[in-house]
């Protein structure tokens, strides 16, 4: 089968790429830009004699419907990694649903997400949408400790990021758009204690589509989403150019923000964690992800493993409409991936570890 990345030469496409690549046992990977000569030179720097996938390029405006429309035409699946989400359309959805090509977004915005679910539920295609970290990921370990315990009445989710290597600019781009709609303030949300070396971390409230997709699909009457970073002098800084009135998408540019972010400011010893808090009646558990040093690639968890079952010929057998990673994905070739990838995960079941604090 066809695969598409669209955003490919962007730092979450090109991790998608190159996973494909390596794990692949066959079919087709197509990788697009803006322009044909990036495309090629990204497919000329994945090819290699090894390679059981067949790579091509191609040229994407996800703004141009008559674009899409060419780009995805003979594909069987578009990963949509071409972020940030905020200011996108439906486009690129129309162009695959018309192309009956089934479509995944990494987008962690709410809107977005939202205006693709209204989509997704009426296509004649498999949507996948909110498949990154925060959602896709979410709903998944949620979905687990709710087979094993039923739906549980609150979670807290918390994702601290990495200052290097966690994440590229066009991500923290998108991250500081949010947060200019909450607005950091001293006085974070929540803190969670996460596994060494994080360990305790006072977290903002990030809005993220967690809470909407918890309550739908899962029924879990009380969720919240909330972010914080491996170095702790990030938060702080927010946190100053916020209340002096300052959005931050708007001078992330002039100071450099998100270069320093991403590039500049020391590497931590780990990649970020994302950890679930949940809590029943009668017991609470926490379940940690948490991403070191050769992990690069947890974020795009979901999209790689529904990629890698495209390329393989056998996508998850399910109608159309609105998809998600829980039903069809077994739990056991979750733990097996990563652990494969140098992902850890730890669990604390039945105890009040990790209580929130408001």
């Amino acid at each position: 089968m066809k695969v598409l990345i669209a955003g490919a030469t962007g730092h979450f496409g090109g991790l998608i790429a190159g996973h494909l690549v390596a794990q692949g046992r066959g079919g087709e990977l197509v990788v697009t830009s803006r322009t044909l000569a990036s495309a090629q030179r990204l497919r000329g720097d994945l090819d290699s004699p090894e390679n059981a996938v067949k790579i091509t390029g191609r040229v994407l405006d996800v703004a141009s419907l008559e674009s899409g429309r060419r780009a995805v035409d003979g594909c069987a699946l578009c990963i949509d990694a071409a972020g940030p989400f905020q200011a996108r359309d439906g486009t690129l959805v129309q162009a695959c649903a018309e192309a009956g090509c089934d479509y995944l977004d990494l987008s962690d915005d709410a809107g977005y997400s939202g205006r693709v679910a209204e989509a997704g539920a009426l296509a004649p295609i498999r949507v996948f949408t909110s498949h990154s970290t925060f959602s896709a990921t979410v709903l998944f370990l949620v979905h687990h400790l709710a087979v094993r315990h039923g739906a549980p009445r609150q979670v807290r989710v918390g994702l601290v990021m990495a200052t290097r290597g966690g994440a590229g600019r066009a991500t923290m781009r998108a991250l500081l758009a949010t947060l200019d709609h909450v607005r950091p303030s001293p006085a974070p949300g929540f803190a969670l204690t996460f596994p060494r070396p994080v360990g305790r971390r006072e977290l903002w409230v990030y809005p993220t589509p967690n809470e909407r997709w918890l309550r739908e699909i899962l029924e879990v009457p009380e969720c919240v989403s909330a972010i914080g970073f491996t170095n702790r002098a990030i938060g702080p800084v927010l946190v100053l150019l916020s209340g002096l009135g300052l959005r931050l998408s708007a001078v992330a540019g002039p100071l450099r923000l998100g270069r320093a972010m991403t590039e500049w400011w020391p590497r931590s010893r780990m990649l970020g964690c994302l950890q679930i808090w949940a809590q029943w009646e009668d017991r609470e558990d926490t379940m940690s992800l948490l991403a070191r040093d050769r992990a690069t690639d947890v974020p795009c968890f979901p999209a790689i493993l529904t990629g890698l079952a495209y390329l393989r010929g056998a996508p998850p057998s399910m109608p159309s409409g609105l998809r998600w990673l829980h039903e069809w994905l077994p739990w056991s070739d979750w733990e097996q991936f990563c652990e494969n990838s140098g992902a850890e995960m730890h669990a604390i079941t039945g105890c009040a570890k990790g209580t929130v604090r408001r």
